[in-house]
């Protein structure tokens, strides 16, 4: 079902499959050109060609074709993310189901992705970071191209707030766990490898379409705040699937160790009984041997990942907050 599924793309793949374009293409025909042909049409019939010829935007065009090629590459690569994920998800799953995610393929959460996004971020943009002497006729006018440009950005924020609640899902699903003895994450690892790899683009996506849109505000507190409260939403829904794996994970360390801590004890008890000189070598070699079944027990992972993957990721995240915080105050001391 996933895999069979996931070859048909969100709706742009399939756009561009159906006129026989390849993905690059078409992110260039109907993603870039009308964004940036939009753009001085727009402030020419909002009177503000000046604008347009001495303010940053005609500086940020070059940064929209990219952020909007980045889009397209970053859609096309979460979903195929999850496809495989997915894939691997059934492979071990109990109950013998496959993953459905045919909601992820529907026009109707990139609709609501938009107008959500539309009614916050995009409203932010035209009345409190477009120049204050703007009037609303121009405010509006040359907000259009962005209006168009956000389908694709709405696009990237559907599929990847799904990707993340469709691992949660996974994780949740009765699943065959891998022994201890094979692998420490106990199979689970590629639900966590796959939950970073998605964080990892997400934050680079914010961070291009930040650089994009600051040069395109006179103030740009609004837009930083936004920027920051993306970012720490998405380190907080990073986190949200990987629970579910968490208590996985130590509910077989404890079954695990319950399992043999009796017969630990018991050959403890063994040992007290009769002392050590009068210990045989069997049983020694019983100790030692539970003595290593403990310790790699005690060595399957709390989370499915290694920690300083998470370390690093997270000091990325917070170095991109540091630096949007600076640039925050500065514009605050700036106003």
């Amino acid at each position: 079902m996933a895999a069979a599924v996931g070859t048909r793309g969100v709706w742009f793949e399939r756009l561009y499959r159906l006129v026989g374009l390849p993905l690059w293409a078409g992110a260039l025909l109907l993603g870039v050109a009308p964004t940036i042909l939009l753009l001085p049409v727009s402030y020419y019939l909002s009177g503000l060609w000046s604008d347009f010829l001495s303010s940053g935007i005609i500086f940020s065009s070059p940064l929209l074709i990219l952020v909007t090629i980045f889009a397209h590459f970053s859609v096309r690569y979460v979903r195929r993310r999850l496809t495989g994920l997915a894939e691997y998800a059934d492979s071990i799953r109990e109950d013998g189901l496959l993953t459905d995610l045919k909601e992820l393929y529907r026009l109707r959460g990139v609709a609501v992705t938009y107008l959500m996004l539309m009614g916050t971020v995009q409203t932010i943009f035209t009345f409190f970071v477009l120049p204050g002497r703007y009037s609303l006729i121009q405010k509006l006018g040359t907000s259009i191209p962005f209006i168009f440009w956000n389908v694709f950005l709405c696009t990237f924020f559907w599929v990847w707030f799904y990707s993340i609640y469709k691992i949660y899902r996974m994780g949740k699903l009765p699943l065959r766990l891998r022994p201890f003895t094979e692998d420490r994450t106990l199979g689970l690892k590629p639900f966590g490898r796959t939950s970073l790899q998605l964080t990892g683009v997400y934050v680079s996506f914010l961070a291009s379409v930040f650089v994009t849109v600051v040069p395109l505000s006179e103030y740009s507190p609004p837009v930083i705040a936004v920027a920051i409260s993306l970012l720490l939403l998405g380190l907080v829904i990073f986190f949200l699937p990987l629970l579910t794996l968490h208590s996985k994970l130590v509910a077989a360390k404890q079954e695990a160790l319950q399992w043999i801590s009796p017969q630990y004890s018991a050959l403890v008890q063994k040992l007290r009984k009769d002392g050590l000189d009068n210990t045989d070598e069997k049983l020694y070699r019983e100790l030692m041997a539970i003595d290593k079944i403990q310790r790699d027990i005690n060595q399957v992972h709390g989370w499915p990942f290694d920690v300083g993957i998470v370390t690093r990721l997270a000091a990325i995240i917070f170095s991109v907050v540091a630096i949007l915080l600076a640039s925050l105050v500065r514009a605050i001391l700036r106003f």
